[in-house]
């Protein structure tokens, strides 16, 4: 005789053979909702993680992806206004270069070109020697509005070549943009001169250095004293003794 189940419910009883598919039916539903359980788990984010902690997990590949592309171009720049593109598509790079850069540095950079053209706009019209250049520093009209290095060469030089007035910090600073055209080591220099009362006044002048040796450039000195103050060395007869001075770039 087959061994038999009770149905309480039915008050009847079951057949083994009806009962076993009944298990089995029942062990591969559990099955089936256990596997979409876990599918749905490991497709959200643990119970407790917040949403800042998705988010920055998610953008991780992205930044790694952005540092490795910034390492292959090459592609960097100095406060200087100068940029390096080290890249094959110096167009591109240069874009690159524009799109990754602060504020500051695109107006740093553009004010840099422009100075630059300026430069060459004047060489051009006087020639392209460091005596003319000199000597069209001379024809700025001087005044005495400028007094310190506060303002940078920059703004200073864009003063002189667009007003045509200015300290000797003005003509200094259109002579080194038009040195540096030229391809000079050129430096801006701040300092001061004695008066004859035992203070010091305020002054500004060019420095290059050729084969070791620094001259000094004077223009203001020069317009008004009429001093040879063009390519000399420091303690020549005839020319200021320049104090507490430094280089400005």
């Amino acid at each position: 005789m087959q061994n038999a189940s009770y149905d309480r419910e039915a008050n009847m009883p079951v057949p083994a053979g009806r009962w076993s598919t009944a298990l089995l039916t029942a062990f591969a539903l559990l099955t089936v909702i256990a596997m979409t359980v876990r599918a749905a788990a490991l497709s959200f984010p643990a119970v407790g993680a917040s949403l800042s902690e998705v988010q920055t997990a998610e953008a991780v590949p992205a930044q790694e992806e952005s540092a490795e592309t910034a390492e292959v171009l090459g592609v960097r720049a100095e406060r200087e206004g100068e940029a390096f593109c080290a890249y094959a598509d110096p167009t591109e790079a240069c874009r690159l270069l524009a799109e990754t850069m602060d504020t500051y540095d695109r107006m740093s950079l553009q004010t840099a070109t422009a100075l630059q053209s300026q430069a060459r706009e004047k060489l051009d019209e006087v020639g392209w020697d460091l005596r003319k250049a000199f000597d069209w520093c001379l024809t700025i009209h001087h005044n005495r509005e400028i007094v310190t290095p506060d303002l940078g060469t920059r703004a200073m030089a864009e003063i002189g070549f667009n007003t045509g007035h200015g300290s000797c910090y003005v003509m200094s600073a259109c002579f080194y943009e038009m040195a540096k055209v030229l391809g000079y080591d050129a430096h801006q220099v701040s300092g001061y001169v004695p008066r004859s009362d035992g203070t010091k006044a305020p002054h500004s002048w060019v420095e290059i250095d050729i084969d070791g040796v620094t001259y000094a450039y004077d223009i203001s000195t020069m317009k008004n004293y009429h001093l040879n103050t063009y390519a000399f060395t420091y303690g020549t007869p005839g020319t200021w003794r320049y104090i507490d001075y430094f280089r400005m770039n």
